[in-house]
């Protein structure tokens, strides 16, 4: 799977069944010295509002074909 493949996923928070947005254009921060993919970032909403957010990979539960589930804790943003 490439990154660009995540690109108009929504994504969704099985924590608290919150949807956290649709990912346009995601920047990846990868680990070199495992070669993995650790973390990417998520954008949402249009200048001046924009916010982001990271998203750890490790917080990744399922990558379907329109919808990204991740598992966050509901207040921090944080794996959960």
């Amino acid at each position: 799977m490439r990154l660009s493949d995540l690109n108009g996923k929504e994504v969704i928070n099985l924590t608290d069944g919150s949807k956290l947005g649709v990912l346009f254009y995601p920047e990846a921060d990868l680990d070199l010295r495992l070669g993995q993919l650790s973390s990417f970032k998520m954008t949402s909403g249009r200048w001046p509002f924009r916010q982001e957010r990271i998203i750890p990979w490790k917080a990744v539960r399922k990558i379907s074909t329109d919808v990204l589930l991740v598992e966050l804790a509901a207040e921090t943003g944080e794996e959960g």
